[in-house]
């Protein structure tokens, strides 16, 4: 559900996206460590410090980044790191992160696992409801 908002919310269309469906019982957990172990992994891995001073900068969104990306532990090309100290083409910036997600799902087939992990701030719209994270840009 997250994560189909989220992919809403960025304006990717949903082609790559499917509703998960897990086993119902206590092996619930096990089951998706099972799939997810045996499965290839993609990622698109965030961590963003806005470039304007904020009455609340965040103090470890890179290194929450860095780390999700050990976690997910995919190879070399399989995984982006996008982060505010990147290479100006690689900032988490709304339109990478989109190339990103396209790029590397359209690698992905239904077995595969893929991760999308934003580190950084979001906002919430009073008059949609909606949440929203806050790229680079």
């Amino acid at each position: 559900m997250i994560l189909s908002s989220l992919m809403a919310t960025l304006a990717v269309g949903p082609a790559f996206l499917a509703p998960v469906r897990l086993p119902q019982g206590s092996q619930t957990i096990d089951k998706l460590a099972e799939t997810v172990r045996l499965s290839k992994r993609y990622g698109v891995v965030c961590g963003v410090i806005l470039p304007q001073p904020i009455n609340d900068p965040l103090k470890y969104t890179l290194s929450d980044a860095q780390v999700m990306k050990e976690v997910i532990g995919a190879t070399a090309g399989e995984v982006s790191l996008l982060t505010s100290a990147s290479p100006d083409n690689q900032k988490p910036t709304k339109a990478k992160i989109l190339a990103e997600i396209d790029r590397l799902s359209a690698m992905a087939t239904p077995r595969d696992t893929f991760w999308f992990y934003f580190s950084g701030h979001g906002t919430q719209w009073n008059d949609d409801g909606k949440s929203y994270v806050l790229p680079y840009d």
